[in-house]
């Protein structure tokens, strides 16, 4: 569930647990996807235990430490894990289209090996796609969804 900013009210996190009780849906069957730290501190102090991930693109990298595209992963991996600790989110969800921002095999496995699930956006390429998931990204999120899934199964189902 992606909240873009300003779409909901600080009261949203008990609107979301009432709706879930009412309908009997399982905590861990829906995450959360903020566009502001303040969203994701609301939900967790309000409603805490619920999934959810901190939304990182090319701004955000450079606002955890990176100076030059493509340079200072190590840097920006570490304060974006301390961040991620700091709100208590339970994964992130990772600007993986923009090729200006350095990510590998290494910076996905850092993540995972600390516990937090991995979501990435928006991949309209099935090879890129095809990456992301053997590097462990949990979903992906695609502009041509339909396209995606048809190239998927041909090339490996």
């Amino acid at each position: 569930m992606e909240l873009k900013n300003n779409a909901v009210d600080e009261n949203f996190p008990f609107v979301l647990r009432d709706l879930m009780k009412k309908y009997n849906i399982d905590r861990f069957r829906i995450t959360v996807v903020p566009f502001s730290e303040e969203m994701l501190l609301n939900l967790n102090k309000k409603v805490p235990g619920l999934r959810n991930m901190l939304i990182v693109g090319l701004r955000d990298c450079r606002r955890f430490g990176m100076k030059m595209p493509s340079s200072d992963s190590e840097l920006v991996l570490n304060n974006i894990l301390k961040r991620l600790k700091e709100i208590g989110c339970t994964g992130l969800s990772f600007g993986a289209s923009d090729k200006r921002i350095k990510y590998n095999e290494k910076f996905f496995r850092a993540f995972i090996d600390a516990g937090y699930e991995i979501g990435v956006w928006t991949v309209n390429d099935v090879w890129d796609a095809y990456n992301l998931a053997k590097m462990g990204a949990r979903y992906i999120v695609s502009d041509r969804p339909v396209t995606m899934q048809f190239a998927w199964k041909k090339l490996f189902e």
